[in-house]
């Protein structure tokens, strides 16, 4: 794997643990779907 590649994988890993990690203890499921890639809007 090139380095650029594993440098992207990192940067999206942390964004969505800190995303995640800001998320109110009881928050449903549907939110933490939202942060995976496949659910992103074009103006994210």
């Amino acid at each position: 794997m090139r380095a650029c590649a594993k440098f992207l994988r990192l940067d999206y890993i942390s964004d969505v643990i800190n995303k995640a990690a800001a998320l109110p203890p009881n928050t449903p499921l549907e939110k933490y779907r939202m942060l995976l890639p496949d659910k992103w809007k074009e103006n994210r």
